[in-house]
């Protein structure tokens, strides 16, 4: 009786739970009928305890297991699954009356003295309450699984999920944000990427550019929030690593700033502007050589990185070697000219006119 009622038990608890995860609007109901459930549960449980000749209060070890659930729910809840099984399900009960009354299954004195005598020869036979055990078990087990597949589904949203009464998604506020980002409007550009990670919290590209957006408004310490959680999300996620390098180094973060772009370095060993602004951080730090064997690498990367060739200049000039940053400048004036990049290109003309 046991197995059937924890059966239909089971169902009913995963049916209610996976309903009010899927509908919130459901919670109350599910709520009640769930109270309503304890009562039975908590009733088969004692009774079961009772047959194996232990105290119906033994079920208070569950309170620090609840206690955990409320914090990792899917670990305690497969414990105390577990538990109940092995305790409650495959367990046989006492041999006789106990302490809490007389054995369930000795329907009479004769009955009982038969299996006093049979005992023997069912020794070393899988009980059919074991089998049962493994097979409700295992249904379970799959249940419980499939439970936990749905509440991953429904608390994890596919970005491209749209959610309920909204007519975007995740994705297309990301979108959207991002052409208004590439226009130079980022304080708009904000309020999509908040709309994203509204609709999906763990959405790592939808925290990244908006710690963009926030680096581009020079607020600085809200962007390294986001490249912190966009970095938790993804730690494999180099670039996140190298634009909370940048507001590092804005900050004046040199140390911080250089073991992250040793990261990104590290996570994509041909990211030539990490090895650009990691050349950067060396230079400030009066690491001159060092610095050049960065600038080296992210022209050997991308040969046409005309400010790599401007910064390699500087550093040059600083260590007085003239000729040298000259040649780099005119090299870098000449990329920036092919590229119709005024604004470097003033840079690198007022670097040749101060080198003069």
């Amino acid at each position: 009786m046991f197995w059937l009622y924890a059966f239909f038990a089971a169902c009913f608890h995963l049916l209610m739970g996976g309903l009010v995860i899927a509908n919130e609007a459901l919670m109350p109901v599910g709520v009640l009928f769930l109270l309503l459930l304890f009562y039975t549960d908590t009733a088969v449980c004692v009774k079961r305890f009772h047959d194996r000749n232990k105290s119906g209060l033994t079920l208070l070890w569950f309170i620090p297991l609840i206690g955990l659930a409320i914090i990792v729910p899917v670990i305690p809840a497969l414990i105390i699954s577990l538990w109940i099984i092995i305790e409650l399900g495959c367990c046989k009960g006492t041999n006789g009356p106990n302490r809490f009354g007389p054995d369930p299954k000795a329907l009479d004195t004769k009955e009982d003295t038969i299996a006093e005598k049979n005992s023997h020869k069912e020794e070393g036979i899988l009980d059919k309450n074991v089998k049962g055990a493994l097979l409700w078990g295992g249904l379970l087990l799959i249940m419980w699984i499939s439970f936990i597949i749905l509440v991953v589904k429904t608390i994890i949203p596919n970005e491209y999920e749209k959610s309920q009464g909204n007519n975007l998604t995740a994705y297309e506020y990301l979108k959207q944000g991002q052409e208004k980002a590439e226009i130079g409007d980022y304080f708009n550009a904000l309020t999509d990427y908040n709309q994203a990670i509204e609709l999906n919290s763990r959405y790592t590209n939808a925290y990244y550019y908006r710690g963009k957006a926030k680096y581009e408004l020079n607020q600085y310490l809200a962007a390294i929030d986001d490249f912190n959680e966009a970095i938790h999300l993804n730690p494999n996620n180099g670039s996140a690593y190298f634009e909370r390098a940048k507001v590092h180094f804005v900050m004046g973060n040199n140390w911080l700033a250089e073991k992250d772009n040793n990261k990104a370095i590290q996570l994509s060993p041909k990211f030539e502007a990490a090895y650009h602004n990691r050349g950067l951080v060396k230079f400030y730090k009066g690491q001159y050589l060092d610095a050049i064997a960065d600038f080296d690498m992210a022209i050997r990367l991308k040969p046409e990185n005309a400010l790599a060739y401007l910064n390699r200049a500087r550093v040059k000039h600083k260590m007085g070697f003239p000729s040298e940053a000259k040649q780099d400048l005119q090299i870098a004036l000449k990329l920036a000219e092919q590229a119709g990049d005024e604004h470097l290109k003033t840079q690198i003309e007022s670097a040749i006119r101060d080198f003069d």
